[in-house]
């Protein structure tokens, strides 16, 4: 549960860090292998959504790869079902 601020405390609060500035007392990374390690914040967005992408691909061909098995151990190639689902998943995969 949060804290419950009394308007007393919180404008004792407020003086505290006005006098204190903790802004004026922050300076980021320091060493070069932490600013390499800041640098590569922004990135982190991009690389969930390429990693999502990814994933979904492999299931999808996963997927695929159980289409195909399954019309190898039907011997029924020519089954319109089976082939009409492995069209639409190929589509998927490409996209």
């Amino acid at each position: 549960m949060a804290r419950q601020w009394t308007a007393e405390q919180k404008a004792k609060q407020a003086a505290l860090i006005r006098n204190w500035q903790p802004w004026q007392h922050s300076t980021g990374a320091k060493t070069e292998q932490g600013k390499a390690n800041s640098a590569m914040n922004a990135c982190k967005g991009y690389k969930r959504v390429k990693h999502r992408k990814i994933a979904k691909q492999i299931r999808t061909a996963k997927t695929m790869l159980d289409i195909v098995e399954k019309i190898e151990r039907s011997n029924y190639a020519e089954n319109p079902v089976l082939l009409n689902a492995l069209m639409v998943l190929s589509k998927q995969l490409k996209s």
